[in-house]
């Protein structure tokens, strides 16, 4: 772990021992016995998350052949691995695909230290038993509850949320998603997602590092029910989102534009305009430097005249400050 960590993270001494202290307390804890457990960190190299703890099932054979310790979880497999790194938030009943192309559910939980996402802990359990048999049928209802949601709510998605350019998503009073459009689903699976996310939790699905109880908090404590916008970077995406709340039926619309693509272009032209004022900066103290030094020597009083022409040709051309009549009395 500690080779891993210092070959590929930016991770302090400090991070390294907090999570060899987390790689320790899980191998002493009868926790996750019939999970395989993992450890992951961020790879500065490859940006994605790179495996560096791996324990093994106590009561069942692992869902891995080989040695993982050492590989990617990429993004496009495991999104919720990312998502966690990124946003200090866990996930739970995420599905993936494991390193071995193995379809696997995961909950996922951040490694904290000195107030920052270090790591994350990932227990992985196999897709045909990510149905528990103790699933109640309260459970089972409340999904049968969105599906009559969804049903009712059918030819909307078809004439109106399906035609706007933003992803939309809406959520009942405890946070699971109704519905959404296909604008919505396009984006998740940019992130990585394979679930289906109707159904899925709020907080699962969030981009902007708060939860469903928080946003309800928000709402709550506002005079009126006005919406919440803000910016919020992901990953490598920028993202400007909405939140309204409709107090009558107790549902939270969700607006997310993505504006990746216009930031990074404002991003290059600001570049551009830097690099442009560099440019521009460094031929004026040349012409400056140049112009300096030509004064001291002496020639013709014609010279002298065409000097002094250029100097205030270039100094109108280039705007540099006025200096000492050093010129005046040539």
């Amino acid at each position: 772990m500690r080779q891993l960590c210092q070959e590929y993270t930016n991770l302090t001494e400090s991070d390294v021992k907090e999570l060899a202290r987390t790689a320790e307390y899980l191998e002493q804890s009868s926790l996750y016995g019939n999970s395989d457990v993992f450890i992951d960190v961020f790879n500065e190299t490859t940006r994605e998350a790179l495996v560096v703890y791996h324990k093994l099932p106590e009561k069942q054979p692992s869902l891995y052949q080989s040695e993982v310790v050492g590989q990617d979880a990429l993004l496009k497999n495991e999104p919720g691995v990312m998502r966690t790194l990124e946003t200090s938030l866990n996930t739970i009943g995420l599905l993936a695909l494991s390193q071995e192309n193995r379809p696997i559910q995961q909950n996922i939980y951040p490694i904290r230290n000195a107030q920052r996402t270090i790591g994350v802990i990932i227990v992985e359990t196999d897709i045909e038993h990510a149905v528990e048999p103790s699933q109640t049928m309260a459970d089972i209802k409340s999904y049968s509850q969105i599906s009559t949601a969804l049903e009712a709510l059918h030819h909307l998605d078809d004439s109106v949320v399906d035609q706007l350019p933003e992803a939309i998503l809406v959520y009942n009073q405890n946070g699971q998603l109704l519905l959404t459009n296909q604008v919505a689903v396009k984006l998740y699976k940019r992130l990585g997602y394979r679930n289906r996310l109707v159904g899925m939790h709020y907080d699962n699905l969030t981009l902007d590092y708060t939860t469903f109880e928080y946003t309800l908090y928000q709402f709550s404590h506002q005079s009126t029910h006005q919406p919440i916008d803000l910016e919020t970077t992901y990953l490598d995406y920028f993202f400007m989102i909405k939140k309204i709340w409709i107090e009558d039926e107790h549902k939270l619309v969700v607006i997310i534009q993505d504006n990746t693509e216009v930031k990074s272009k404002e991003a290059e032209i600001i570049s551009k305009s830097v690099a442009i004022r560099e440019i521009h900066h460094r031929v004026k103290i040349t012409y400056n430097r140049w112009f300096h030094c030509y004064g001291f020597r002496k020639g013709a009083p014609k010279v002298k005249r065409q000097r002094k022409f250029y100097v205030k040709v270039f100094r109108v051309l280039w705007q540099l400050p006025p200096r000492t009549n050093y010129y005046q009395n040539k």
